[in-house]
């Protein structure tokens, strides 16, 4: 990634967290469930976090799609690999995985 690039992402960054400060949706909550707030309900937060992993060369756990698994198996990935890629662990990965299965049904 270019340095420009990088500059880049690091001023959405900027943006989004100037947007964040004060947000009443946090106000007097536990560290946790301002965390669960952020990182999973708020579209801001969301984005953050994509920026974030961006920035820092990381895959987003998001792009992980069912696609995307049956492709990097099909490279000869096992699943601590990609567990490892995504950063995230096996169980986690595994959950995905019946996530989807009973999507199926």
């Amino acid at each position: 990634m270019q340095r420009l690039e990088k500059r880049k992402i690091r001023l959405q960054i900027c943006k989004l967290l100037d947007q964040c400060a004060g947000c009443e949706r946090v106000v007097g909550k536990s560290l946790t469930k301002k965390t669960r707030i952020c990182q999973v309900e708020c579209a801001i937060g969301i984005e953050l976090k994509r920026l974030g992993c961006k920035l820092l060369g990381r895959p987003y756990l998001q792009d992980l799609t069912k696609e995307k698994l049956e492709s990097l198996r099909s490279q000869g990935m096992t699943f601590a690999a990609i567990a490892r890629k995504f950063n995230i662990s096996k169980e986690k990965l595994r959950n995905i995985r019946q996530e989807w299965a009973a999507q199926a049904v």
